[in-house]
């Protein structure tokens, strides 16, 4: 059992206004947006910690909404940006005071290069501890391999589906156009025009919203046989020299394999993992409508960040937690923290509010951040310490 406090960082990450413009709030150097949305992600901790209602010794949860990065000007950043945006929080959070948080940065969306006409979109959700350095080289001596001893201490998960609120374009909110079958389809504006969208690889389709992978569905079993084009190619390098022949067969033997949703690696993309001794179900907005984690191993916290989504169920041991933040606006009402007591949800209410509109919490990004996200710098919302099982 574990003393767990949530907190919430309750701003809007939807845009507004002309839903079918190209740009979205945010700066044109991807880098820069990157720096300057860290900034006000941690001028929001800096807050929190020194709140008298945050109980220094029960584990802390800190968690921001879908599209916290949203990705500048474009929608969406290079998907090789992705690690500058760790790198940048490491700086942060790194230190000794944060060794009792764990931090869900929001979601990241980047893009892969386009390919077939298609742009695979990845919305991920970065969680990490604090206290621990993940990223470059550790100063102590005795933890010089930062990405083995980092591996335990983050994890990304990747969304599955896409919404047709997800991003600006000319069938916004329109679901019926946007994951149907025809002309307008998967239609949405990134980088700065309209463009065909696909999710992630391996992701399930959405109506007309599909990769060209096979999906990676847990817990079915998976059938791989090479292909007569594969069999021929590496025939002619084992014919030149290029190549043995028990290579050949090793890289062409058949496998059977069942795709999993528990995540043991930083980069292992599940839903499902544990972290600093807390068993973790996490989804992102439509992920959780869809139920992705339902039938998964029951967890001690059930946290969805999200964007337009409200609590539909929850993956959750008895007495397990849920917790949500919710970016579709500011409001106070958006965030949610419940335990599930085996018949049903108890709610719990705020102990305290952290306006961070108010220009005394501005340190390390001066400005209200209208030009990062429409409405401002929205509020921090702490919750009352819990009792995990």
């Amino acid at each position: 059992m574990a003393r767990v406090q949530f907190i919430a960082y309750q701003l809007q990450t939807a845009a507004s206004g002309d839903m079918a413009r190209q740009d979205y709030p945010g700066l044109v150097d991807q880098k820069r947006d990157i720096e300057a949305r860290c900034k006000i992600l941690m001028d929001a901790v800096d807050a929190t910690v020194t709140n008298s209602k945050v109980d220094s010794t029960a584990k802390k949860i800190f968690a921001a909404p879908e599209f916290f990065f949203r990705g500048g000007r474009g929608g969406v950043y290079d998907v090789e940006n992705l690690s500058y945006l760790s790198e940048t929080m490491d700086t942060y959070l790194s230190v000794d005071k944060y060794a009792r948080w764990t931090f869900v940065l929001g979601t990241a969306l980047a893009a892969m290069p386009v390919s077939g006409g298609r742009t695979e979109i990845l919305n991920v959700a970065l969680i990490r501890r604090g206290g621990a350095r993940l990223t470059g080289t550790r100063a102590r001596s005795d933890e010089s391999n930062v990405l083995s001893v980092g591996s335990s201490e983050t994890r990304l998960v990747y969304k599955e589906y896409v919404s047709a609120i997800d991003f600006l374009g000319p069938h916004f909110g329109d679901a019926a156009t946007f994951l149907g079958a025809g002309a307008g389809a998967a239609q949405a504006n990134v980088r700065g025009a309209t463009g065909t969208l696909m999710p992630t690889s391996g992701a399930r389709p959405t109506g007309g919203v599909a990769h060209t992978a096979m999906a990676n569905l847990y817990n079915q079993v998976h059938h791989w046989t090479p292909s007569v084009k594969l069999r021929v190619e590496l025939a002619s390098r084992v014919a030149a020299g290029n190549m043995t022949r028990e290579e050949m067969v090793r890289i062409t033997t058949p496998v059977t394999f069942t795709p999993s949703e528990e995540s043991r690696s930083g980069l292992g993309g599940g839903c499902r993992f544990t972290m600093d001794g807390l068993e973790y179900t996490v989804e992102i907005c439509l992920d959780h409508l869809k139920q992705r984690a339902a039938g998964l191993t029951p967890a001690d916290i059930h946290l969805v960040t999200s964007c337009g989504m409200t609590p539909k169920y929850g993956n959750l041991k008895v007495n397990g937690l849920f917790f949500q933040v919710d970016g579709i606006s500011d409001s106070e009402d958006r965030a949610w923290a419940l335990q599930y007591t085996g018949a049903g949800f108890n709610p719990f209410e705020p102990i305290a509010t952290i306006n961070m509109a108010s220009q005394r919490r501005w340190n390390r990004w001066v400005g209200e951040g209208t030009n990062l996200f429409q409405e401002g710098r929205g509020q921090v919302l702490v919750f009352p310490v819990m009792q995990s099982p």
